[in-house]
């Protein structure tokens, strides 16, 4: 859905896809992923980013 509308993904500031984003999310240990959402100006999301967090 994504791809299809041009927003990229970021996994720890590289681009990924959502494949890979899927993967480190199942073998994350100790912690998860926050995802953070880039818009432009009219408020389109352009870019989502995951960020690894540590509980």
């Amino acid at each position: 859905m994504y791809k299809k509308r041009g927003v990229t993904l970021d996994l720890e500031g590289c681009p990924s896809s959502p494949y890979e984003i899927v993967r480190a999310h199942l073998v994350a240990e100790r912690g998860g992923y926050m995802r953070d959402y880039v818009q432009d100006e009219r408020g389109e999301i352009w870019k989502i980013g995951f960020d690894k967090i540590k509980f």
